[in-house]
């Protein structure tokens, strides 16, 4: 099988978070020597509105979508032409007939986490799937340990548990911070006097404040919430993968899974459930620099190049 293109939503959907996945989409695109098929928003939410399941015409090609979670219900690209892979999964068993239905005509699946794709496969979907993990831009890996003038980085959506541990840190151990919030839809970064650094409204600027820090604070998502929107799935972010490529250790807090085993998380810290080894894992990390070759090394296996050649290697056998 050969992809000829990739479906993207860049045109309209313009949210942060959506900023690596264009990433990703961009190298496939350039590796593969595919180009990039723009999404018609208005077409598709007309073929949502038909009765049945009515599915987008895409021609005769094979075209990659990337999708930040699939659509167990009105899924408009369930066709032999298009091949989905999947970021996010956060679907329980009851809604399993339903996206098999949703996917039934696609003839590859590709799933992000580790831990999903084994329920799935578990769950005897019948589904074509395979494991593709998520990765790495090629850009944002570097030789260079970047020059530090924070300790502690806390990007992104907080753990409520590590929240705590580190505000008992800083009672104990007055240190030097970065952290967000958000006021009036944007996301504004401060540290530890208060002071506003500004808005981090793309990946790069995200990139650049992450870079400047020592120690970065990390959770795989769902971790106290097994009701919440991830219905207990844990998976790893490429939060993770960011930490490493800016030259920071990465303090976690992460519960053991077939994801966690995969980027072999326990070799870069243990999971932190107490503040006694919080405190003592952090102050470790504050006295001394990160290996940047070992970073390195590890990160090239996992950045989105590497990705691409994995997926040509499973194309190639269907």
């Amino acid at each position: 099988m050969k992809l000829e293109g990739i479906l993207t939503q860049r045109a309209w959907e313009k949210r942060v978070s959506f900023d690596l996945v264009y990433a990703w989409e961009d190298i496939f695109s350039r590796e593969m020597g595919i180009r990039l098929v723009p999404r018609n928003r208005l077409e598709e939410a007309f073929f949502r509105r038909l009765p049945g399941r009515r599915s987008v015409p895409t021609g005769k090609k094979c075209l990659l979508l990337m999708e930040m979670e699939p659509r167990a219900e009105n899924n408009v690209y369930n066709r032999a032409q298009v091949v989905p892979y999947w970021i996010d999964f956060f679907l329980r068993e009851p809604s399993l007939p339903s996206l098999v239905r949703s996917y039934s005509a696609c003839p590859a699946i590709f799933v992000s986490s580790r831990e999903a794709y084994e329920f799935l496969r578990k769950q005897g979907t019948g589904l074509p799937l395979f494991h593709l993990a998520l990765s790495l831009p090629d850009s944002i890996l570097t030789d260079e340990l970047p020059e530090k003038q924070y300790d502690v980085a806390l990007m992104g959506r907080p753990d409520a548990v590590l929240g705590d541990f580190f505000r008992r840190f800083v009672a104990e151990h007055p240190c030097t911070y970065v952290y967000r919030r958000i006021e009036n839809g944007r996301f504004l970064y401060y540290d530890q006097t208060e002071t506003c650094l500004g808005e981090v409204d793309d990946h790069s600027k995200f990139m650049d404040l992450m870079r400047r820090c020592r120690v970065g604070l990390y959770a795989t998502p769902g971790l106290d919430e097994p009701d919440g929107k991830t219905h207990g799935f844990s998976q790893v972010t490429p939060r993770f993968l960011e930490y490493l490529s800016a030259g920071c250790h990465v303090l976690m807090r992460y519960r053991p899974n077939p994801d966690t085993d995969y980027y072999c998380l326990g070799s870069f810290s243990p999971s932190v459930d107490s503040y006694d080894v919080f405190e003592q894992v952090l102050t470790d990390f504050l006295r001394r620099p990160v290996d940047m070759d070992r970073y390195r090394r590890y990160l090239s296996g996992h950045i989105t190049s590497a990705r691409v050649r994995e997926m040509q290697q499973i194309l190639s056998t269907l």
